[in-house]
């Protein structure tokens, strides 16, 4: 039967193991998963795919590996982590394991690159737009911003600079 094999003179079939399978009805032999690929089972006949976030870097793998906190990647079958889970860049991030995009920071934050969370603009900063990537505008003169995480400086109140 598919997923078992026999070697030769053999009374009774066996089951593939987990990470490989056998395609064909009378396998003499199980196949090891290729990289980017696994089988949790056993008695598989074939082998599934990782999922976007997720790797495989060695053959005969039972699971998929997830890409790391402030990474991700948009790919199925990968197999690697250097290759395959992609820094986020500067004004995203990914706050989990296995993400397949990055999430973009909301206004008042900003993130540099391969970040897992987005950090708040400090006073007498600003972030106006989704996605800040590095660091936070500062306030203009004759405006001015006490609170952190904004997204707007205020004037200064008349006689103040």
């Amino acid at each position: 039967a598919r997923g078992t094999y026999s070697g030769y003179g053999a009374n009774s079939c066996t089951d593939c193991e987990e990470g490989k399978y056998a395609e064909a009805e009378a396998s003499s032999t199980c196949s090891a998963c290729d990289s980017g690929y696994y089988q949790d089972h056993t008695k598989a006949f074939e082998c599934i795919e990782c999922s976007a976030g997720k790797y495989a870097s060695s053959t005969g793998s039972d699971q998929c590996v997830e890409c790391a906190e402030g990474t991700y990647s948009n790919y199925n079958n990968m197999t690697t982590s250097l290759v395959s889970c992609l820094n986020c860049v500067a004004g995203k991030y990914a706050s989990t394991t296995g993400q397949d995009e990055c999430d973009e920071c909301g206004r008042g934050r900003y993130s540099n690159q391969q970040a897992d969370v987005c950090e708040p603009c400090e006073a007498g900063k600003y972030a106006d737009g989704l996605g800040s990537a590095g660091s936070c505008k500062s306030c203009d003169e004759g405006t001015m911003q006490d609170e952190t995480g904004q997204q707007s400086c205020e004037k200064c109140a008349e006689g103040k600079f």
